[in-house]
């Protein structure tokens, strides 16, 4: 049995027989599904690098074997297939390959156009040293070895490739390099580092759509599908950020939205207009894969970390999964057919994990650790899953038309799998069905929206008129615990703590004041002397300072007398009318000034007949 079926007794993939012998050396971009001849036959296109012979070339799949193969210049970075036009009968898909500073462009597998990116601005120091090195006379050495020093002043990645080359030889080879090159008229271009596709005004998979390209120094340049003239330019963020994979979504002529994943670790969007991107999220470790789910347009971001995490489209962390090992590559599983969008996450050690957002809801393991994974439709199969090994070995899977990914899966994992985190295993709320009342509520408050938008109005503007009147009312009666002062920006809180008969007075006093402390307070305690006592009946305060909350507190005791009785009644009626009972007034005044700033008034509680002195309970009250 092989580690297939060790780990997966019911799998939901069939195993299509692979091959080792293509040896293939490639990256996740360098991987693109195209229907070459229109006959709705599509083959796998990968651009392999070579590494192993030093000689890229760009190969053409049917199945698991090789029926066509280019030898390309340089080392591609990504390749993408997208349609230019819409003429009836349809044209095969173009392939863009990008390779250094230049994108490819192959129509029926044969060259069609080279686009270059435009040349960068040359710094004016740069340009300086090479007219005075052209001035200087060669055989003046020690005169030479001193301008080209001037070069060291400039970062060397701002200068061009004939500078950074004349920068990296010994002292006794400028003359030479110097006689070859300073006639050579000096150009300084950028690389391409990722590549992919925006449909232009249609949402159909086989509209027309133009290439965006990321390049080395952050730019982001919009190419044109019919004439590959830039249509639009724009940086990646004010600072320093590489691009490294980017993905969209939207239209072009309507409105569409670029996420871009840099080498710094960030989440950049970019989006129509904009001459400069925003940052989303700034990640703690630097990102492997990026994928915009299709409905909700959320981010799922993998990164080195072992972690998978979502974000909305505002850069809101919707929730973050820990994975068991090292991530080396995801990608989108759409099956329309169950209207579910997957995300396959490739790890080292061979394991590959389906989430259905953050539900784990299958997983398989190969042998060898995947490092190119690409779903989609080949040949003429729908569901496809391209595994392209370390070792360059090609493997594929068909996924089951039985194949379901719902709550039994979840089961079915939970079962085989025991081990799986509590996070990994977690189920889906259930969501009850729409029943006969929610559509009839449903359909009520359609046609009757507008009475009940009035109705819900004039209750809220009621209850605001409520709350308005008992503010006033409270704090004309001063039977609030809340003051906050006129004349001085000060606000009096209190709070009492205690069953009886000592309960504890706690003051929170607070400077609202922005700019101006309050010096020269003192509170006063005044109350029944017959029926309470208080403890610390004058506080001085010291000078308060704004946007500090100060607490103080105090105590005071309820006096019993040996006439003072109470029965179950009494106490039943006291807990009924708290207006009747003694209170406690807090009078917070300042020193020169006759009226006090802020008062307070206090209802104090009955004292809980089981916390009263026994000598001075009547028996008659518990002892019938």
């Amino acid at each position: 049995m092989n580690a297939l079926s060790d780990l997966n007794p019911v799998s939901r993939w069939l195993d299509v027989l692979g091959s080792t012998e293509h040896n293939i050396c490639t990256l996740p971009m360098n991987v693109a599904f195209a229907d070459l001849n229109c006959d709705l036959d599509f083959k796998l296109v990968v651009a392999d690098m070579g590494l192993t012979n030093n000689v890229s070339k760009l190969k053409v799949f049917k199945g698991t074997s090789i029926i066509n193969e280019i030898i390309l210049p340089d080392i591609p970075t990504s390749i993408i297939s997208f349609f230019t036009n819409e003429t009836l009968p349809r044209n095969p898909p173009v392939i863009a390959v990008s390779m250094c500073s230049s994108v490819y462009i192959y129509k029926n597998m044969k060259l069609f156009y080279k686009f270059y990116l435009p040349p960068l601005e040359i710094l004016a120091l740069e340009l300086e040293v090479w007219r005075q090195l052209s001035d200087i006379h060669i055989k003046d050495d020690e005169a030479l070895i001193k301008v080209v020093e001037k070069l060291s002043d400039v970062p060397f990645s701002a200068l061009t490739a004939q500078s950074q080359h004349l920068l990296s030889l010994p002292p006794e080879k400028y003359i030479n390099f110097v006689k070859q090159h300073f006639d050579f008229p000096m150009q300084k271009t950028s690389v391409i580092t990722c590549m992919t596709t925006l449909n232009m005004n249609s949402i159909d998979k086989d509209g027309v759509a133009c290439l965006i390209l990321g390049t080395e120094n952050g730019d982001i340049n919009i190419l044109d599908p019919q004439t590959f003239t830039i249509l639009h330019q724009a940086r990646v963020h004010n600072t320093k950020a590489t691009p490294t994979i980017i993905q969209s979504s939207g239209l072009f002529d309507v409105e569409f939205r670029i996420i871009i994943a840099t080498r710094e670790g960030s989440i950049c969007i970019l989006r129509r207009e904009w001459l400069e991107g925003k940052c989303l999220v700034q990640l703690s470790s630097l990102v492997v894969g990026l994928i915009i789910t299709p409905g909700d347009n959320s981010i799922v971001v993998a990164s080195m970390d072992k972690t998978l995490q979502c974000f909305s489209k505002k850069g809101k962390r919707n929730w973050s999964l820990n994975l068991p090992h090292t991530v080396t590559t995801i990608t989108l599983v759409q099956l329309g057919h169950l209207g579910v969008n997957l995300i396959a996450v490739a790890m080292t050690g061979g394991l590959i994990q389906f989430y259905n957002g953050k539900n784990l809801v299958d997983l398989f393991q190969i042998q060898d650790t995947v490092s190119v994974m690409k779903f989609g439709q080949l040949g003429q199969e729908e569901n496809v899953l391209v595994l392209i090994t370390s070792d360059g070995g090609l493997r594929l899977k068909i996924l089951k038309r039985t194949a379901e990914f719902n709550v039994n899966s979840i089961n079915d994992l939970q079962k085989t799998h025991p081990s799986l985190s509590a996070a990994q295993q977690a189920r889906p709320l259930l969501v009850p069905k729409k029943s006969k009342l929610f559509l009839e509520q449903a359909a009520r408050e359609r046609e009757q929206f507008i009475p009940m938008h009035e109705t819900f109005q004039r209750e809220l503007c009621q209850l605001r008129l409520y709350v308005a009147k008992a503010t006033v009312e409270s704090m004309q009666n001063a039977n609030n615990s809340l003051n906050i002062g006129s004349s001085e920006p000060l606000k009096l809180s209190a709070k009492i703590e205690g069953l009886g008969p000592t309960f504890n007075i706690h003051l929170f006093i607070e400077n609202l004041s922005v700019d101006k402390a309050v010096a020269k307070l003192s509170l006063l305690f005044v109350t029944d002397c017959h029926n309470y006592k208080v403890s610390t009946p004058y506080i001085q305060i010291p000078m308060l300072v704004p946007g500090r909350p100060y607490t103080f507190a105090t105590q005071i005791k309820e006096i019993f007398t040996t006439t003072q009785t109470e029965t179950a009644e009494d106490c039943e009626a006291n807990n009924d009318n708290q207006e009747e009972r003694p209170s406690l007034k807090v009078i917070l005044i300042k020193e020169g000034h006759v009226q006090p700033l802020l008062a307070a008034t206090i209802h104090i509680p009955p004292t809980d007949p089981l916390m009263m002195p026994f000598d001075k309970i009547e028996s008659s009250v518990f002892f019938p």
